[in-house]
């Protein structure tokens, strides 16, 4: 989902967003990516996010130029 920003048009709706994830048994990770130039956080419903399994299955996405990459809020 959109990570939260206080200065974005949308932030009241992403803040809804994100109650609603947490409210139904999804957790923070502390992982992110970026997508067209859009913050995303990534949320999980598992104990545990599987990084590897997450960027596998995001290889396999076949989306004309672009690329992901997960990363960790320290690295931000």
């Amino acid at each position: 989902m959109e990570a939260m920003d206080e200065h974005a048009d949308n932030s009241q709706q992403r803040k809804k967003r994100k109650e609603f994830y947490l409210r139904n048994g999804f957790h923070e990770t502390g992982y992110y990516l970026m997508f067209h130039q859009i913050l995303m956080e990534i949320v999980c419903n598992k104990d545990e996010l599987d990084v590897s399994g997450f960027q596998e299955l995001l290889n396999k996405m076949e989306i004309r130029n672009t690329t992901f990459q997960i990363f960790h809020k320290k690295e931000i």
